[in-house]
Formats: C-alpha cells, structure tokens, sequence
C-alpha cells in the first residue's frame, strides 16, 4: 500500500473515532456550547467526505 493511501485510512478511523467521543461527550455533558461541537461535527463530515473521494478517485 502507498504512504498516502494509509494515511487517509488512518486520517478517516481517527475521524469516526473522535467522531463518537464528542457524540458521548455531548450526551454527557449538555451544558457544552452547540456552536463548538456543531463546527467540530462539520469538520468531521468534510475529512470523511474527502477520505471517502480520495478512496475512490484511486479505486481501493
């Protein structure tokens, strides 16, 4: 496999994984700002979007 190839299928779990973290820190912690976690979410959704491009411009 390419260097690069791997570091966008690390790039993408690292995203689900911080992905789920903030959806329990968010159930846990309620009093959290919803602009902070909605822009963090955003930002989750765009790396997972260009991984997912990435996978597939190459054909993996």
């Amino acid at each position: 496999m390419n260097k690069s190839v791997l570091q966008q299928i690390t790039l993408q779990i690292f995203s689900v994984l911080l992905f789920f973290g903030l959806i329990y820190f968010w159930v846990e912690d309620k009093d959290l700002g919803k602009s902070i976690h909605s822009t963090i979410v955003y930002f989750i959704i765009v790396i997972i979007i260009n991984a997912v491009r990435y996978l597939r411009k190459n054909k993996i």
